[in-house]
């Protein structure tokens, strides 16, 4: 062996020398978009009886070192400190030769964090490679798919279930790695007979640990036990979430003027869930407090609020705005918190600004069918004069119905109940004379916007039926499938095993399907720690490119599969 290793470095050598020799400048041109590869490795995949202290990786390209070596993973983990020697293109990883354990399958695989060092561009597909110390290959093997919308980076944790020791992913690394190629695939070989447990994991502080609130994770629907007879497990799926525990909380408040307060929080909130109770403005030098009328989000950004009351505050008051029951977007709530402010004597002279009207459709169309428009304002103003202010007509001038509802002080839809015909004319007026602010300040205009409701021969749609033994509920989901387009979502229960999606905007889809277990209509991805299964869900294996006036038919989605 001591012969043909040197001959490996002589091999090396000369392959190294071949390349300075023949190194150019960059000259221009196409921006380089070609991927690294793997050459070749040492030991071969399927090497058994290895007793060498290196392993060899071999590149196409000069490749980012420090990607390379967060994206290499040793399973089981080599004991003892690696050293990482590069000659050009070429990896030799280097570690004490009494650190492999004898008859044992080791795996090595180069993920796709790997970048050239040209053009930042990563490794296409995951390379896997199986050696053993012994005469034999551990031959358990497991594959399956990562379903994401960002899969770079991603890894398989496998952790081996022992009885007397507790699952925690938070403080246990695991005892195989790999990372997904870049269509989300990935495979876990050379395992050795014993029951696993698998999440998915987009590792960002590479420390090999599930870190809640920082990494993505994905868990399965079981857990897969690899035996002398059954050693071979596929299609494993896992989708990617992130975990939200953390509560909302105020971060700073400014008193903008005599009427508004303006609020800055740690992450944004529901709007939608917010009551007058939440808040109360309270003079400690008084004791006299108040309950705010109106608030919402208007024109602030992302994590921001305001808050518009009518009494009018004394610049000698010492004050403070108590909040609790602030609900995110992941259903937590925040504590009771007491913030002080600084008086501000600035008056309220500005009227009530229409920010936006919303259509269901691009080029202010909206549906016939269910037809809605949605108003946003600035400031808050009270339902009832919003129901005043706003009228809806055909283009004849007759006032159809419509029924306004709040969905936050300054953000209305307006449902248009009254039957409406395709691709015809409508107007919505917004008389803002009743767009009264908290201090009394109105525009006296009426404001028109012209819409038109689509052609029912615009949609599109999809059939087909679920495959499902089990005893819950299925959900069948279509979405979007282009990243940047504006995210189109359906989503239907399938009766009796079959489903029907109809007036669907046309465009390229995907399609999945779920069990409800829990019951709850939405898919539940389960949890890390404290773990909990995932919901089992199937991906439709074709993105549907649905077009005006056909739809899909015979769709099949197997959820036994």
């Amino acid at each position: 062996m001591k012969k043909f290793r040197k001959y490996i470095l002589v091999v090396a050598v000369l392959l190294l020398v071949y390349k300075c020799a023949n190194q150019q400048p960059p000259t221009g041109g196409d921006v380089d978009r070609i991927p690294p590869e793997v050459f070749e490795t040492y030991p071969l995949n399927g090497q058994t009886n290895f007793n060498e202290d290196y392993i060899l990786i071999s590149f196409s390209e000069y490749v980012d070192k420090r990607s390379v070596k967060e994206a290499i993973f040793i399973s089981p983990t080599i004991e003892g400190e690696l050293d990482y020697d590069w000659s050009g293109t070429d990896l030799t990883i280097y570690f004490e030769r009494d650190s492999l354990k004898p008859n044992t399958t080791y795996i090595v695989t180069v993920g796709t964090d790997v970048k050239d060092l040209n053009n930042g561009n990563n490794l296409e597909n995951t390379i896997t490679i199986a050696f053993s110390t012994g005469n034999k290959i551990d031959n358990g093997l497991i594959t399956g798919k990562v379903f994401a919308d960002d899969l770079l980076g991603t890894s398989i944790y496998a952790y081996k279930l022992i009885d007397s020791i507790e699952f925690n992913p938070l403080k246990t690394k695991p005892d195989y790695i790999s990372q997904v190629s870049k269509d989300g695939t990935f495979q876990l070989l050379g395992l050795v007979k014993s029951k696993y447990r698998l999440l998915a994991i987009k590792d960002n502080f590479k420390d090999r640990l599930y870190n809640r609130e920082d990494d993505y994770f994905g868990t399965t629907t079981k857990d897969i036990e690899i035996t002398e007879t059954d050693s071979v497990f596929a299609n494993l799926k896992f989708k990617l979430t992130i975990e939200d525990t953390t509560k909302p909380s105020v971060q700073n408040i400014t008193m903008t003027d005599q009427h508004h307060l303006f609020l800055e929080l740690s992450e944004p909130v529901d709007t939608s869930k917010l009551f007058i109770e939440n808040f109360t403005i309270v003079d400690s030098s008084t004791g006299t407090s108040q309950t705010p009328n109106f608030i919402y989000k208007g024109k602030s950004k992302t994590g921001q609020l305001l808050i518009a009351f009518s009494d009018t505050l004394n610049e000698d008051g010492n004050y403070f705005l108590h909040t609790s029951n602030l609900i995110d977007y992941a259903e937590n709530k925040s504590a009771k918190e007491i913030t002080s402010f600084v008086y501000n004597e600035l008056k309220d002279t500005n009227f009530v600004k229409i920010l936006d009207v919303k259509k269901q459709f691009k080029d202010d169309q909206i549906d016939f069918v269910n037809p809605r428009l949605t108003l946003l304002l600035d400031d808050g103003v009270s339902l009832e004069n919003i129901k005043r202010s706003v009228s809806f007509y055909d283009s004849r001038k007759n006032k159809l119905e419509v029924i306004v509802s709040k969905i936050n002080d300054a953000e209305f839809n307006i449902d248009i109940k009254s039957k409406l015909e395709p691709k015809k004319e409508y107007s919505l007026e917004v008389n803002s004379n009743y767009l009264i602010d908290i201090a009394g300040n109105k525009l006296d205009s009426v404001f028109t916007y012209k819409v038109k409701t689509i052609n029912d021969l615009d949609f599109s749609g999809v059939s087909g039926k679920v495959n499902y033994s089990g005893e819950h509920n299925t959900y069948i989901v279509l979405i979007t499938a282009e990243k940047k387009a504006v995210k189109n979502v359906y989503q239907q229960k399938a009766e009796e095993g079959s489903f029907n999606i109809e007036r669907v905007i046309p465009g390229k889809y995907l399609a999945w399907a779920f069990e409800d277990s829990d019951s709850n209509s939405v898919y539940s991805f389960g949890n890390a720690e404290p773990f909990k299964f995932a919901e089992r869900f199937v991906y439709y294996p074709d993105t549907l490119n649905l077009r005006p006036r056909w739809p899909v038919g015979d769709m099949l989605l197997d959820l036994n599969d």
